[in-house]
Protein backbone atom coordinates (compact mmCIF):
# COMPACT_ATOMS: atom_id res chain seq x y z
CA UNK A 1 0.00 0.00 0.00
CA UNK A 2 1.05 3.69 -0.45
CA UNK A 3 2.72 5.40 2.09
CA UNK A 4 0.95 7.95 1.82
CA UNK A 5 -2.60 6.22 1.37
CA UNK A 6 -3.90 6.76 5.06
CA UNK A 7 -3.00 10.50 5.14
CA UNK A 8 -6.66 11.91 4.13
CA UNK A 9 -8.12 9.30 6.80
CA UNK A 10 -5.89 11.12 9.33
CA UNK A 11 -6.63 14.73 8.16
CA UNK A 12 -10.28 13.68 8.27
CA UNK A 13 -9.90 12.12 11.73
CA UNK A 14 -7.63 15.13 13.21
CA UNK A 15 -10.33 17.62 12.25
CA UNK A 16 -13.34 15.95 13.59
CA UNK A 17 -11.91 15.42 16.78
CA UNK A 18 -10.89 19.32 16.76
CA UNK A 19 -14.41 20.26 15.61
CA UNK A 20 -15.52 18.44 18.81
CA UNK A 21 -12.95 19.67 21.19
CA UNK A 22 -13.88 23.04 20.62
CA UNK A 23 -17.40 22.29 20.64
CA UNK A 24 -17.21 21.25 23.88
CA UNK A 25 -15.35 24.53 25.04
CA UNK A 26 -18.30 26.23 23.46
CA UNK A 27 -21.74 27.05 24.06
CA UNK A 28 -24.45 25.72 22.29
CA UNK A 29 -25.48 28.50 20.78
CA UNK A 30 -22.75 29.21 19.11
CA UNK A 31 -22.08 25.43 17.93
CA UNK A 32 -25.50 25.51 16.75
CA UNK A 33 -24.70 28.77 14.84
CA UNK A 34 -21.47 27.63 13.48
CA UNK A 35 -22.68 23.93 12.20
CA UNK A 36 -25.87 25.80 10.06
CA UNK A 37 -23.15 28.78 8.59
CA UNK A 38 -21.01 26.23 7.76
CA UNK A 39 -23.98 24.05 5.83
CA UNK A 40 -25.34 26.92 4.19
CA UNK A 41 -22.07 28.35 3.23
CA UNK A 42 -20.80 24.88 1.38
CA UNK A 43 -24.23 25.16 -0.66
CA UNK A 44 -23.75 28.70 -1.54
CA UNK A 45 -20.21 28.27 -2.58
CA UNK A 46 -20.95 24.48 -4.64
CA UNK A 47 -23.90 25.92 -6.63
CA UNK A 48 -22.56 29.14 -7.52
CA UNK A 49 -18.56 28.97 -7.79
CA UNK A 50 -18.37 27.34 -11.27
CA UNK A 51 -20.31 30.10 -12.52
CA UNK A 52 -17.93 32.89 -10.66
CA UNK A 53 -14.67 30.95 -11.95
CA UNK A 54 -16.15 31.14 -15.42
CA UNK A 55 -17.15 34.85 -15.40
CA UNK A 56 -13.92 35.92 -13.63
CA UNK A 57 -11.86 33.93 -16.36
CA UNK A 58 -13.39 35.76 -18.93
CA UNK A 59 -13.32 39.31 -17.67
CA UNK A 60 -9.44 39.02 -15.84
CA UNK A 61 -7.66 36.36 -17.93
CA UNK A 62 -6.26 36.49 -21.27
CA UNK A 63 -5.47 32.90 -22.94
CA UNK A 64 -1.30 33.40 -21.61
CA UNK A 65 -2.63 33.14 -18.06
CA UNK A 66 -3.00 29.46 -18.16
CA UNK A 67 -1.07 28.93 -15.14
CA UNK A 68 -3.37 31.21 -13.08
CA UNK A 69 -6.65 30.20 -14.78
CA UNK A 70 -6.09 26.70 -14.21
CA UNK A 71 -6.20 27.41 -10.34
CA UNK A 72 -8.79 29.11 -10.07
CA UNK A 73 -11.51 26.46 -9.96
CA UNK A 74 -9.39 25.95 -6.36
CA UNK A 75 -8.74 29.21 -4.98
CA UNK A 76 -11.91 31.04 -5.68
CA UNK A 77 -14.21 28.20 -3.81
CA UNK A 78 -12.42 28.39 -0.82
CA UNK A 79 -12.45 32.37 -0.62
CA UNK A 80 -16.31 32.27 -1.29
CA UNK A 81 -16.93 29.78 0.88
CA UNK A 82 -14.89 32.02 3.77
CA UNK A 83 -16.20 35.29 3.04
CA UNK A 84 -19.75 33.95 3.55
CA UNK A 85 -18.71 32.50 6.59
CA UNK A 86 -17.23 35.70 7.63
CA UNK A 87 -20.10 37.30 6.63
CA UNK A 88 -22.59 35.20 8.74
CA UNK A 89 -20.30 35.19 11.87
CA UNK A 90 -20.76 39.25 11.15
CA UNK A 91 -24.74 38.95 10.95
CA UNK A 92 -24.30 36.85 13.86
CA UNK A 93 -21.91 38.65 16.34
CA UNK A 94 -24.17 41.49 17.44
CA UNK A 95 -27.17 39.09 18.86
CA UNK A 96 -24.25 36.63 20.50
CA UNK A 97 -24.26 38.18 23.77
CA UNK A 98 -28.02 38.19 24.08
CA UNK A 99 -28.48 34.55 23.25
CA UNK A 100 -29.26 32.22 25.96
CA UNK A 101 -26.78 29.86 27.28
CA UNK A 102 -27.47 25.99 28.33
CA UNK A 103 -25.53 23.98 30.52
CA UNK A 104 -26.10 19.86 31.35
CA UNK A 105 -25.10 16.72 30.03
CA UNK A 106 -27.80 17.38 27.12
CA UNK A 107 -26.52 20.08 26.48
CA UNK A 108 -22.60 18.94 26.35
CA UNK A 109 -23.52 15.86 24.04
CA UNK A 110 -25.75 18.04 21.76
CA UNK A 111 -22.30 20.58 21.56
CA UNK A 112 -20.53 17.09 20.51
CA UNK A 113 -22.60 16.12 17.89
CA UNK A 114 -22.60 19.75 16.25
CA UNK A 115 -19.36 19.90 16.73
CA UNK A 116 -18.73 15.97 14.96
CA UNK A 117 -21.39 17.41 12.03
CA UNK A 118 -19.76 20.82 11.51
CA UNK A 119 -15.94 18.88 11.41
CA UNK A 120 -17.69 16.53 8.91
CA UNK A 121 -19.10 19.14 6.56
CA UNK A 122 -15.71 21.41 6.52
CA UNK A 123 -13.64 17.87 6.05
CA UNK A 124 -16.21 17.20 2.86
CA UNK A 125 -16.41 20.47 1.81
CA UNK A 126 -12.46 20.66 1.20
CA UNK A 127 -12.40 17.25 -0.28
CA UNK A 128 -14.68 18.33 -2.90
CA UNK A 129 -12.82 21.06 -3.87
CA UNK A 130 -9.58 18.89 -3.75
CA UNK A 131 -11.00 17.18 -6.67
CA UNK A 132 -10.72 20.85 -8.46
CA UNK A 133 -7.12 21.35 -7.89
CA UNK A 134 -5.03 20.47 -11.13
CA UNK A 135 -2.71 17.77 -9.43
CA UNK A 136 -2.33 13.98 -10.62
CA UNK A 137 -6.91 12.32 -11.40
CA UNK A 138 -5.55 9.85 -8.68
CA UNK A 139 -3.87 12.39 -6.42
CA UNK A 140 -0.98 9.89 -6.78
CA UNK A 141 -3.21 7.11 -5.57
CA UNK A 142 -3.98 9.25 -1.89
CA UNK A 143 -7.78 10.57 -3.26
CA UNK A 144 -9.14 8.81 -6.41
CA UNK A 145 -12.16 10.00 -7.61
CA UNK A 146 -13.44 6.20 -7.78
CA UNK A 147 -14.76 5.81 -3.94
CA UNK A 148 -14.32 1.97 -3.96
CA UNK A 149 -10.35 2.20 -5.28
CA UNK A 150 -9.76 4.85 -2.19
CA UNK A 151 -7.24 2.94 0.48
CA UNK A 152 -8.44 4.87 3.48
CA UNK A 153 -11.83 3.56 5.46
CA UNK A 154 -13.24 7.27 6.18
CA UNK A 155 -12.41 8.02 2.10
CA UNK A 156 -14.08 5.06 0.99
CA UNK A 157 -17.45 6.32 2.85
CA UNK A 158 -16.74 9.52 0.60
CA UNK A 159 -17.73 12.44 2.51
CA UNK A 160 -17.17 14.83 -0.59
CA UNK A 161 -19.79 12.53 -2.35
CA UNK A 162 -22.20 12.96 0.48
CA UNK A 163 -22.38 16.44 0.76
CA UNK A 164 -22.45 16.24 -3.08
CA UNK A 165 -25.60 14.28 -2.76
CA UNK A 166 -27.26 16.72 -0.13
CA UNK A 167 -26.53 19.97 -2.08
CA UNK A 168 -28.43 17.84 -4.97
CA UNK A 169 -30.80 17.30 -2.93
CA UNK A 170 -31.73 20.45 -0.77
CA UNK A 171 -31.33 22.57 -4.08
CA UNK A 172 -34.51 20.57 -5.39
CA UNK A 173 -35.78 18.66 -8.63
CA UNK A 174 -36.79 22.24 -9.79
CA UNK A 175 -35.15 25.72 -9.37
CA UNK A 176 -37.57 27.91 -8.36
CA UNK A 177 -36.18 30.52 -11.12
CA UNK A 178 -35.83 28.42 -13.91
CA UNK A 179 -37.98 25.95 -13.76
CA UNK A 180 -35.63 23.36 -14.26
CA UNK A 181 -34.26 20.43 -12.83
CA UNK A 182 -31.31 21.36 -10.88
CA UNK A 183 -28.00 19.25 -10.45
CA UNK A 184 -24.31 20.17 -10.14
CA UNK A 185 -23.92 19.23 -14.29
CA UNK A 186 -26.63 15.86 -14.33
CA UNK A 187 -25.13 12.79 -13.92
CA UNK A 188 -22.31 11.97 -16.15
CA UNK A 189 -22.42 8.51 -15.38
CA UNK A 190 -25.71 6.44 -14.61
CA UNK A 191 -24.22 3.45 -12.74
CA UNK A 192 -20.39 1.62 -12.50
CA UNK A 193 -19.11 -1.90 -11.57
CA UNK A 194 -20.63 -1.32 -8.26
CA UNK A 195 -23.83 -0.31 -9.13
CA UNK A 196 -23.36 2.94 -7.52
CA UNK A 197 -24.25 6.32 -9.28
CA UNK A 198 -21.70 8.60 -9.91
CA UNK A 199 -22.32 12.49 -10.41
CA UNK A 200 -21.06 14.44 -12.87
CA UNK A 201 -18.90 16.61 -10.61
CA UNK A 202 -16.09 14.20 -9.74
CA UNK A 203 -16.53 12.84 -13.29
CA UNK A 204 -15.75 16.14 -14.78
CA UNK A 205 -12.92 17.21 -12.60
CA UNK A 206 -11.33 13.76 -12.79
CA UNK A 207 -10.82 14.27 -16.74
CA UNK A 208 -10.30 17.66 -16.70
CA UNK A 209 -7.36 16.56 -14.32
CA UNK A 210 -6.30 13.81 -16.86
CA UNK A 211 -6.24 16.18 -19.79
CA UNK A 212 -4.88 19.00 -18.40
CA UNK A 213 -1.79 16.50 -17.11
CA UNK A 214 -1.46 15.58 -20.86
CA UNK A 215 -1.50 19.17 -22.08
CA UNK A 216 1.13 20.25 -19.71
CA UNK A 217 3.37 17.34 -20.72
CA UNK A 218 2.95 18.02 -24.26
CA UNK A 219 3.80 21.70 -23.87
CA UNK A 220 6.76 21.31 -21.51
CA UNK A 221 8.43 18.80 -24.45
CA UNK A 222 7.88 20.43 -27.76
CA UNK A 223 10.39 22.10 -29.85
CA UNK A 224 9.98 25.50 -29.46
CA UNK A 225 8.92 26.13 -33.40
CA UNK A 226 6.36 23.46 -32.75
CA UNK A 227 4.70 26.05 -30.01
CA UNK A 228 4.82 29.02 -31.94
CA UNK A 229 3.07 27.20 -34.78
CA UNK A 230 0.30 26.78 -32.81
CA UNK A 231 -0.03 23.08 -32.46
CA UNK A 232 -0.49 23.51 -29.15
CA UNK A 233 -3.41 24.99 -27.99
CA UNK A 234 -3.48 26.96 -25.01
CA UNK A 235 -6.73 29.23 -24.92
CA UNK A 236 -8.74 29.38 -22.18
CA UNK A 237 -11.63 28.41 -24.12
CA UNK A 238 -14.51 25.78 -22.93
CA UNK A 239 -13.06 23.87 -25.43
CA UNK A 240 -9.72 23.95 -24.19
CA UNK A 241 -8.26 21.40 -21.77
CA UNK A 242 -6.88 24.33 -19.61
CA UNK A 243 -10.81 25.05 -18.92
CA UNK A 244 -12.69 22.06 -16.26
CA UNK A 245 -15.68 21.24 -18.58
CA UNK A 246 -18.83 22.83 -17.67
CA UNK A 247 -22.42 20.96 -16.34
CA UNK A 248 -25.62 20.96 -18.53
CA UNK A 249 -28.62 21.40 -17.48
CA UNK A 250 -31.18 18.73 -17.40
CA UNK A 251 -33.79 19.70 -19.69
CA UNK A 252 -37.24 20.11 -18.26
CA UNK A 253 -38.79 17.27 -20.38
CA UNK A 254 -35.95 14.86 -19.69
CA UNK A 255 -36.93 11.48 -17.75
CA UNK A 256 -35.22 11.89 -14.31
CA UNK A 257 -32.52 9.17 -14.13
CA UNK A 258 -32.89 8.77 -10.71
Amino acid sequence: MNSLALIPDMLFGGLLVAAVVMALRSRLVDTTFWMAAMLLSSLITLTTFEPLCDAMRKAFFLPADLFIVIYLWSVVPLLEFSLVLLAMFALYAPIRESTPELEGAAATIARGILGALSGYLLGAFLLIIAQTVPVDRNWWGVLPPEKHRRPGPIMATAPDYQLLTLTEWIAGRRSPITGKPWRLGGPAVGFDLYGERWESFPARYALWREQLGTFLFLSDNLPEDAEQSGDIDASTDKTSPVVPPAGEDVSSDEEDPI
